[in-house]
């Protein structure tokens, strides 16, 4: 469910970027809903406008819908203790073991080329307010992972955003087991 709400969303750090995204939405429904009416006037009731709109109306409301969901649910500041940090956290192939003493092994996938400098190694992880570090045994940090919550759980997110609206949307790694 995660993956399809991802997918379906949308965002943008262009001013006023929303408004146009919204906006194109209610267009979209508009006219879709005059093509079925002028449709149910001719007495067209499975033709093609009617058809296409009601599918057109029913993409908008998915669309929404998805995107209303995702923004309900996600909190990236949400409140957590020390305790909740240790464990292994997954997103693929992608792999993050954080312990109760403070170490940390990681191994990031493809997916994460170009985004982390260091694809995977062993080192120290630490707590900010709401970030994860880790610095690696050679002295080196990795970009900050920001603790979210999504639904109930915590996720990781790697955080190469300095503006939330440039988020590309990806609910990172959650939690596998408790260490």
């Amino acid at each position: 469910m995660d993956q399809i709400l991802e997918y379906l969303q949308f965002s943008t750090s262009i001013p006023f970027g929303y408004a146009l995204f919204y906006g194109g939405l209610v267009l979209i429904a508009v006219f879709c809903a005059v093509m079925i009416l002028t449709a149910l006037f001719k007495r067209r009731f499975l033709g093609f406008r009617t058809v296409a709109g009601t599918l057109g109306i029913a993409a908008v409301v998915v669309v929404f819908a998805a995107n209303w969901v995702f923004d309900s649910q996600v909190d990236l500041n949400p409140d957590f203790t020390d305790a909740d940090i240790p464990g292994r956290w997954s997103d693929g192939a992608s792999k993050i073991a954080l312990d109760r003493d403070g170490g940390a092994r990681f191994q990031f996938g493809k997916e994460y080329a170009g985004r982390e400098p260091i694809m995977s190694g062993t080192g120290k992880w630490g707590r900010g307010d709401f970030e994860i570090t880790i610095v690696t045994k050679d002295g080196k940090t990795l970009p900050p992972l920001r603790v979210i919550r999504s639904g109930k759980a915590l996720r990781l997110i790697v955080q190469d955003f300095s503006d939330p609206d440039d988020w590309d949307r990806h609910l990172g790694f959650r939690k596998e087991t408790q260490p």
